[in-house]
């Protein structure tokens, strides 16, 4: 005898809501190892564009690891966007290696390669199929304003965007979810 979870038909979603980044836009370590090619050749930086990154990323994986406490939010550090914290990571890198590197713009430059990357070829098709019937928003960690500029590139709409640094909070904090309440 078959089993019933429930007898009656769930409502339909009023809204569907997007992560940006490795759901709607690619965010490949490929890219940002181009990226870091960029920035080695700009400030002239004595490694390779893999050693680099390796440096760099050990220091922006013990950001993200830090930047919210999840069993006591209360005691979350203060609230820093990507860019200050990647800034930070490239001073530290720069410190590491007693390099006298120019660390905001290298920070810089990470923000704009944010607001400049690709978006999977199907994600405008569901996009608007999806928005026929549902409202649809966007919920990011990003910076507020690399999302922003990432959309009118592509002539996205959402009828909602939301992001970490308005909610002054990241996911998955219960925090930026209330923040769309």
């Amino acid at each position: 005898m078959p089993i019933t979870l429930h007898s009656e038909i769930p409502n339909k979603p009023k809204a569907i809501g997007f992560d940006c980044y490795k759901t709607l836009f690619s965010n490949s370590e490929d890219g940002w190892i181009e990226l870091f090619k960029e920035i080695i050749f700009k400030q002239k930086i004595p490694l390779s564009p893999e050693n680099f990154w390796k440096k760099w990323k050990n220091y922006e994986v013990d950001f993200r690891k830090n930047r919210t406490d999840l069993g006591r939010p209360s005691n979350s550090p203060k609230f820093k966007t990507y860019q200050e914290a990647w800034t930070i990571c490239f001073e530290k890198v720069f410190d590491d290696i007693n390099f006298n590197g120019d660390f905001v713009e290298a920070g810089f430059m990470s923000s704009e390669h944010m607001s400049q990357k690709p978006i999977f070829e199907e994600t405008v098709e569901v996009l608007e199929k999806l928005s026929k019937n549902y409202k649809i928003g966007l919920f990011s960690n990003a910076d507020h304003d690399w999302i922003i500029k990432l959309l009118e590139s592509q002539n996205i709409k959402f009828d909602f965007i939301a992001s970490s640094e308005l909610a002054q909070t990241y996911k998955p904090s219960l925090k930026a979810f209330e923040f769309l309440a």
